[in-house]
């Protein structure tokens, strides 16, 4: 009786986890955080900012602002979805976003990496660097969809 319990656990545990596949190309080079860099990764329009928090500030900002005007104009009229998502991808050391990943609504997450993929069509990165060398860097922001 005690297998079957979890047995039963385990598949519910399966079946309600809400990650859904990366998109992008896997590498093999190193992947930092945030706090294994010397410099954050920068925007055109994060450049003034001096500060190491106050760039990531900017960044995420920035993202979030796009991810919100692209969304709104891609799906307003057809999505009535809300939720929060957590999407989580490597800025890469050719400045370019890949192994795009959310966890979050099932319904929404699709959508959201649309968007994701769109604002990575049109922004070029500055690199993260550690030891004045371009390195990718593993990044996560939330994002709130009302």
């Amino acid at each position: 009786m005690k297998n079957i319990s979890l047995i039963l656990v385990f598949i519910s545990i399966f079946s309600c986890a809400q990650e859904i596949k990366k998109e992008g190309v896997e590498n093999n080079s190193e992947v930092y955080t945030y706090n294994e860099i010397d410099e954050m990764a920068v925007l055109e329009s994060c450049k003034n900012e001096v500060q190491k928090e106050a760039v990531k500030n900017c960044f995420s900002n920035y993202v979030n602002m796009r991810f919100t005007q692209i969304y709104n104009h891609k799906f307003s009229n057809t999505s009535k979805l809300t939720g929060v998502m957590k999407i989580s991808y490597i800025i890469g050391k050719e400045g370019k976003l890949k192994e795009i990943s959310g966890q979050g609504s099932q319904e929404l997450l699709p959508l959201a990496l649309e968007v994701m993929n769109e604002i990575n069509q049109e922004i070029i990165y500055e690199p993260a660097r550690r030891n004045s060398e371009k390195v990718d860097l593993k990044f996560a922001i939330p994002i709130r969809v009302n």
